[in-house]
């Protein structure tokens, strides 16, 4: 066994997973918290895991049940210390006994086997020891191809099981902008037995619905969905996936309007005989900069993050513009970009 203290910190944490784990079937629904906290696991496989799949060894993640709480929300200063365990037995009990079943590959054909995604649970003195079994690791380190890349973050800030299941499940096909699956697919991927959300109103409220809005709001994509009906039954659900801009997207949207904002600026201070030298670095290198740009038909985004790649004077200039007068800018955010002086940059 390979022991690993793990603290409850690392939710900004990008993961990745084996695009054959994402598609695995839920044999049983697991809930929200069931998931979150299968996920944070994840994050605590290293490449170094390998040899403990190699000698079929399972791995032991350890964490504070403070941190526990604190990591699924769970903690509430009214509530006393034996609701954490309370509900940490609830959580991982409910986890080991659900089953999913696997996929891999074997010789490029598609193979399965049925497992669970924790051995054991045990809780001893304020310490939660969870086990992994060996089997799984190979899902989650290592990935050369064929894997999924997201932020934990986004994990956490879906209200919902499903909305959760169907993040991932598009997320996936992100950069193709389109997936479909039946309605049947969808049910087994969310692990729904037969008789729950029967009518196709509640399950599309449910299972859709109410997940898409969550996704929309609190994740770094965007989706809207179209029925296919066979008949006048609804069989199939097309859904489209749009990328939302990061905040360096954004700046980089917005840099050339910027710099020609301070371009006039500058000349205006020229004209009246006081000029700096960063306002003759903008106006030179605002002539250079539009006139690389209005040549090219290609995307602006990535050519403007060339020039500035490739200009130091450039490079300094987007620092400014990102430090000084964006109040918010996070690289890798998605929200909009907040401008000093104005809502948003984007005239919102």
């Amino acid at each position: 066994m390979n022991k690993v203290v793990k603290k409850a910190n690392k939710i900004n944490q990008e993961i990745s997973q084996s695009n054959d784990y994402i598609e695995s079937i839920y044999l049983q629904e697991f809930s929200k918290l069931e998931q979150q906290l299968i996920e944070y696991l994840i994050t605590t496989m290293t490449k170094n895991d390998l040899l403990l799949y190699e000698q079929q060894k399972e791995k032991v993640v350890q964490f504070h049940a403070l941190e526990f709480a604190r990591l699924l929300k769970l903690e509430d200063p009214k509530k006393p210390g034996n609701f954490i365990y309370r509900d940490a037995y609830k959580i991982c009990k409910s986890i080991a006994e659900k089953k999913i079943n696997f996929k891999f590959k074997n010789n490029n054909e598609t193979s399965w086997f049925i497992g669970n995604i924790i051995s054991t649970a045990e809780y001893n003195a304020g310490t939660l020891e969870i086990t992994i079994p060996f089997k799984i690791i190979p899902y989650f380190v290592h990935l050369k191809s064929e894997f999924t890349k997201f932020k934990l973050k986004y994990i956490f800030a879906i209200d919902s099981g499903y909305g959760i299941r169907l993040y991932k499940l598009l997320k996936q096909y992100e950069k193709i902008k389109e997936r479909s699956f039946s309605v049947h697919e969808l049910r087994q991927l969310f692990g729904l037995n037969d008789d729950k959300y029967k009518l196709y109103t509640d399950f599309r409220r449910n299972c859709i619905d109410k997940p898409i809005s969550m996704i929309n709001e609190n994740t770094d994509v965007k989706i809207e969905y179209v029925e296919k009906k066979i008949g006048r039954k609804i069989e199939k659900i097309e859904f489209k996936i749009n990328s939302k801009l990061t905040h360096y997207q954004q700046a980089l949207i917005l840099f050339p309007t910027w710099l020609t904002e301070q371009k006039d600026k500058a000349l205006k201070s020229q004209s009246s005989g006081i000029v700096t030298i960063k306002q003759n670095q903008i106006i030179n290198q605002h002539h250079d900069f539009h006139k690389v740009i209005s040549k090219s038909s290609n995307n602006s985004i990535e050519i403007t993050s060339k020039l500035i790649q490739k200009n130091q004077i450039l490079k300094e200039l987007f620092d400014d513009f990102t430090v000084n007068h964006i109040s918010n800018y996070e690289a890798d955010s998605v929200e909009l970009l907040q401008y000093f002086g104005r809502d948003t940059l984007f005239g919102n």
